[in-house]
């Protein structure tokens, strides 16, 4: 097993040497180191892995070397090794891996120049124990044997004189030198060589070197190196120390000089134990060894700490606070019980190390059990044995810790003792803890002095309860009474219990005895000998005892008996003891006594055993009961029948009666042959409604019966009676006044009635419509005033009137049938022709009244004349007056501005302007009365010889309009061929306002000017003309005080009205 050398450099640049510590593994602290090189050659070196934060190296004798923190980064950043032997100085790059086996790779680096970074951290040798400071070093100490045989740890420090140390002279300024002044070196425990001080200077120069309080000199040699001595036991106590170096040339110069840092620690680190171990009183129990055993203690912080144990070692480092801990798994400490020494190791950073003993001690066993014949000798605690108390008894491991726990069904009862020393262990439980009927659970939990626990349990079973029972029958409690069936038979009485209780019951000095079955049921039977008949109740003493002895009682049972009863119908049943008709219909009560609360059945047997029906009642407190067949639920008919009765009382008695009763429910038969009417002019109609002609001829209804049965017939409210002859016809006649008036449907019966009171009867309905409903007029659609327009298109006169009714409307001697629809809605028409009526010389036109007839036949023939007593009035109004124009207005430019017109000439006047693009728009102006003359101011003025329509219309509608010309030279074109103009009734053409108008008219000219009539009026002055083909002058005309020349054109009756002024050519 090797022992490396180490030469570790921190981030501040200072050095430290040293060896790894010795066993397997090996610790080299780096911690604080920012670069470490091993005294190895990669040959050496079998293979690199990452163990948390340290590297463990190892090497091909079996030897690992663990780098202590080297991947702890927090205070140096990332660490760099090298390895070194033999003046090579190689890095080794590792993979970057969190955990395991790491791939290495090696990159040596050239130290051959000048001067290098890593000068001071090359090993020459392959020993592991002397590094020196650089490589070119060698040459100038002829070898230096001395060092290279140098023991294990120990320190030398060489170099060349001058400060680039290549010969052994001065430096080149003559200055003297120390060798590796910068450096730090370790002189641990057992250090056999001590401390080398070296340098350089001039030959014959005085050397003095204190380290501490030690010192020691020496005289620069001929070759110019100087080398001073401390042997261990002459260096100073542990610690960290600066040397000083005093030179003195041959000149009696003085040179202070700086040398290396020793760090001194020879004192052995201490290490206790302060857990895990028998020192400290702890022994290693079966809980702990499976978890791990675990080991603590202080020590030297820093240091290592080896632990080991049968061959098993675990190492630690000793943390900053003095503390550490070793974990033994269980493989590594097996169990039972034993002591075990234990090597403890502790090694600082320096080297030292203390070996100390100490013994592990196992103890990973224990028991306990629980002592059998709990409950007693059947193994069951009953309530004697419970209420006294019992002890719970076992042995464990002597001194351990008992807790005994008995789970009950109320909660855990929990004992805790200590074994004695022969192991036994007792634990009592109270009188009274322990009650029920249910399997406890007896369970105990040793712990013995080591802490290794062991449990046990047992089942204790506990019967406390005294069995139970319940009766089920034959007792007065279960509803059960001892009839006279079951008394003759044998009283049994039954329930349940537990099972295999013994049971025993006794009444009345009598007992019985019996075993509850496997299934909880019992029962026991008592001889109609031990049970006397009668009426009466006995006590029950019933007592059950369980198979441990547990036992209980009820004496408060009772057994009923009751073996009589009695039952019978009421001498008289339906009053008569006859059923009739309508006491069927109603229901027949059925009556009768019997025993209270008894059970009654009454069969009805149709003599001859044809029908039988039953029905069920109860007896009421007071013995009385009844039983109803209601309506449909006995047949129909004359029989006679036998009622049969049974009653069953509460304790199962039985009585029975019987009793005749005779069913007699035909009446026998009637029925409605035929409701005959007949109008007053003794003509009979078949539609089956009574209208009103019909209502006055009477109504007779005729049918059957059974001979010499008196018939009640009824119509409506009205009855009378008539007797079936020997062939059973009978009939009945109703007058008018019992028939009532309007529209219904009445009911018409027939009925007949027996000595019993059973009846017969037939029915029917007859129709009644006396009267013409909801008949009604509208009047004429849009009012009761027609004009001209309207009497000349026609116009309807509308109402309502009973749905499937006819209408007809007379005026003027012409009748015409209204079109009445589905829903009762009438309309019928009337026009100019109509209102001549018979009178072929009558005229229509004009203004007067007319009163239509209205006359209505409903479906049932009823006719009736609507309002005769308020006929409705029609107005005919067909006259309009024609505008006279009086006089105009104008404005400076001859514009039209206003037109008077004559207010006894018409009255709403309007005045529309004939446009020559044959438009006629009305000319809005504003009305002003000047005495028996409107003014019409327009709004506009109207363009000089603008032709006007000047119109007047009624309240009734009817228009008439004026054409004034004020067209001067105007022909008939103007008048006739004007577009606007055919929408006008044009009655007058003035031709006053304009100069020399002259007019050619025809008969078909002057009917087209006008719809109201077939005559023209034409104003003007001596300077107009008119000619008129096929002309006749009939005379002349006054007319508002003026003459007018009268012609007839043509044979339709065509006037033309031309006032004298004008000139007229025929």
């Amino acid at each position: 097993m090797s022992i490396v050398a180490f030469i570790t450099r921190d981030t501040t640049g200072t050095n430290s040497h040293g060896t790894a510590t010795e066993g397997n593994p090996s610790v080299i602290d780096a911690a604080r180191a920012k670069d470490i090189s091993l005294n190895l050659s990669p040959a050496e070196v079998e293979s690199y892995a990452r163990h948390g934060q340290d590297l463990h190296v190892v090497m091909n004798d079996g030897t690992t070397l663990v780098v202590r923190d080297f991947y702890n980064e927090a205070a140096t950043g990332a660490k760099n090794l090298f390895l070194s032997d033999n003046g090579s100085f190689i890095e080794v790059v590792l993979e970057d891996k969190a955990e395991g086996m790491l791939f290495a790779s090696y990159e040596p680096l050239d130290l051959a120049g000048k001067w290098s970074a890593y000068d001071d951290m090359v090993f020459l040798g392959v020993d592991r124990i002397e590094p020196v400071v650089a490589p070119l070093a060698g040459p100038a100490l002829g070898g230096l044997g001395l060092i290279g045989a140098a023991g294990a740890g120990a320190a030398a420090l060489v170099g060349g004189v001058g400060g680039d140390g290549d010969d052994g002279g001065s430096g080149d300024d003559g200055s003297p030198t120390v060798n590796d002044a910068d450096g730090t070196y370790v002189v641990p425990e057992g250090d056999p060589d001590g401390v080398t001080i070296s340098g350089t200077g001039e030959p014959g120069s005085e050397v003095s070197v204190v380290i501490g309080d030690t010192s020691g000199t020496t005289t620069v040699g001929e070759d110019g190196t100087w080398v001073v001595d401390f042997p261990t036991d002459d260096l100073p106590g542990d610690g960290d120390y600066e040397t000083v170096v005093t030179v003195v040339d041959p000149a009696g110069t003085t040179f202070e000089l700086d040398g290396p840092t020793i760090d001194i620690d020879m004192t052995p680190p201490e290490v206790e134990i302060t857990a895990g171990t028998q020192s400290v009183g702890d022994v290693v129990n079966a809980e702990e060894q499976s978890t791990g055993t675990v080991i603590s203690g202080t020590g030297e912080a820093g240091a290592t700490v080896a632990l080991t144990i049968g061959g098993e070692t675990q190492t630690t480092t000793v943390g900053e606070d003095g503390s550490w801990t070793v974990t033994f798994n269980s493989t590594q400490i097996g169990t039972g019980e034993y002591s075990s020494e234990i090597t403890i190791v502790t090694t600082d950073p320096h080297g030292n190390s203390t070996t100390t003993t100490d013994t592990l001690v196992v103890d990973t066993l224990t028991s306990v059990t629980i002592d059998g014949g709990l409950g007693g000798a059947d193994g069951v605690l009953n309530a004697s044995e419970a209420a006294a108390g019992f002890d719970i008894t076992g042995t464990a491991e002597a001194g351990a810790t008992v807790v005994v726990t008995v789970a009950t069904a109320s909660g855990d009862i929990t004992r805790t003792v200590t074994a004695d020393g022969s192991g036994n262990w007792s634990a009592a439980i109270a009188g009274g803890e322990l009650s029920g009927d249910y399997t406890a659970t007896v369970s105990v939990a040793a712990t013995d002095l080591a802490g290794n626990t062991a449990t046990s349990s047992t089942d204790l079973v506990i019967d406390t309860v005294a069995p139970e029972f319940t009766v089920t029958s034959g007792t007065q409690a279960t509803g059960d009474i001892v009839n006279e069936s079951t008394q003759a038979a044998g009283t049994v009485i039954s329930g349940t219990g537990e099972a295999g209780a013994t049971l025993s019951v006794e009444i009345a000095g009598e007992t019985q005895t019996t075993t509850v079955g496997s299934d909880g049921n019992w029962s026991v039977t008592f001889s109609a000998d031990q049970i006397a008949p009668g009426t009466r109740t006995d006590e029950i003493t019933i007592t059950s005892t369980d198979a441990y002895g547990n036992s209980s009682s009820d004496a408060t049972q009772v057994l009923a008996v009751d073996t009589e009863t009695s039952a019978a119908f009421d001498d008289t049943q339906a009053g008569d003891n006859i059923v009739a008709g309508g006491e069927m219909a109603a229901g027949i009560t059925i009556t009768g006594t019997a025993e209270a609360g008894s059970a009654v059945t009454v069969t009805l047997i149709q003599d001859g055993g044809a029908s039988s029906v039953t029905r069920t009642a109860v007896a009421d407190a007071d013995g009385n009961w009844n039983v109803t067949y209601e309506a449909g639920s006995l047949p129909e008919g004359e029989y006679n029948s036998t009622l049969m009765l049974t009653s069953t009382d509460a304790a199962g008695n039985e009585a029975t009666d019987t009793h005749d009763l005779r069913i007699d429910t035909y009446a026998g038969t009637v029925e409605i042959s035929d409701v005959a009417v007949t109008n007053s002019d003794d003509a009979e109609r078949t539609d089956g409604v009574i209208n009103d002609a019909e209502r006055d001829g009477g109504v007779t209804v005729t049918g059957t019966a059974t001979a010499g049965e008196e018939v009640l017939v009824t119509l409506g409210t009205a009855s009378g009676t008539a007797t079936a002859d020997g062939s059973g016809n009978w009939s009945y006649t109703f007058d008018a006044a019992e028939i009532p008036e309007g529209t219904d449907t009445l009911d018409v019966t027939a009925t007949i009635t027996d000595d019993v009171g059973n009846t017969a009867s037939d029915a029917d309905t007859v129709g009644l419509d006396t009267e013409v409903t909801d008949f009604a007029t509208d009047g004429v659609s849009g009012g009761n005033t027609v004009n001209r327009a309207e009497l000349e298109q026609g116009f309807d006169l509308t109402g309502t009137v009973e749905a499937g009714s006819s209408v007809t409307v007379e005026i003027n001697g012409v009748s015409r049938a209204a079109t009445v629809a589905a829903d009762g809605s009438w309309t019928v028409n009337f026009d100019a022709d109509v209102l001549t009526g018979t009178d072929a010389d009558r005229d229509a036109y004009g203004e007067y009244s007319v009163t239509p007839t209205i006359t209505a036949t409903d479906a049932a023939g009823n006719t009736t004349i609507l309002s005769p007593d308020t006929p409705l009035a029609i107005t005919i109004d067909t006259e309009v007056d024609t505008p006279a124009v009086t006089g105009t207005g104008t404005d400076g430019d001859d514009n039209l501005t206003s037109i008077s017109v004559d207010e006894a000439s018409g009255e709403n006047f309007t005045v529309n302007t004939l446009e020559a693009d044959g438009t006629a728009p009305e000319a809005t102006a504003t009305a002003f009365d000047i005495g028996s003359n409107t003014m019409l101011a327009f709004d506009d003025a109207v363009a000089d010889g603008t032709n006007l329509l000047v119109s007047s219309e009624d309240d009734a509608g009817n228009q008439s309009s004026v054409m004034v010309m004020f067209e001067d030279n105007a022909t008939e074109t103007s008048v006739l061929s004007h577009a606007g103009a055919a929408e006008f009734n044009i009655d007058s053409l003035n031709l006053e306002f304009a100069d020399q108008v002259n007019l050619t008219l025809t008969e078909a000219d002057i009917n087209a000017l006008s719809g109201n009539s077939d005559t023209l009026t034409i104003r003007g002055n001596s300077d107009d003309t008119v000619t008129v083909t096929g002309a006749t002058q009939n005379g002349t005309r006054d007319v508002d005080g003026e003459t007018y020349d009268v012609y007839t054109i043509g044979d339709d009756g065509t006037t033309l009205l031309v006032e004298e002024d004008v000139n007229v050519v025929i």
